[in-house]
């Protein structure tokens, strides 16, 4: 996958976190110890990647692997519990983490 791809995915799937959290790019930057700025660039700015710290803090904080921030699989999580849930009930991942968040 080119580098073009790469950051095209990853900001259309940041885009996306950030507005199903329902915070702000403030409140982002807070949660992930970086810069509103940075948070902006990483949304609006087709060239910018984060670097790996980044990536692990993004995955991390929105329980997302990283390879699906970056565009390697669909599967949004490895997390082997939510990934049974899904299969078991035929959720997508999104709707299985917010019945987690839920209980």
């Amino acid at each position: 996958m080119k580098k073009e791809e790469l950051t095209s995915v990853f900001q259309e799937r940041f885009e996306k976190l950030i507005e199903n959290s329902g915070k702000s790019e403030k409140e982002i930057a807070q949660e992930l110890d970086l810069s509103q700025s940075t948070v902006n660039n990483y949304r609006n700015n087709k060239k910018k990647l984060p670097d790996a710290t980044a990536l692990v803090k993004l995955s991390e904080t929105f329980h997302v692997s990283v390879d699906w921030l970056l565009g390697r699989t669909d599967k949004r999580t490895l997390e082997p519990t939510i990934a049974a849930a899904c299969k078991t009930t035929g959720l997508s991942e999104e709707s299985v983490s917010i019945l987690s968040a839920n209980k």
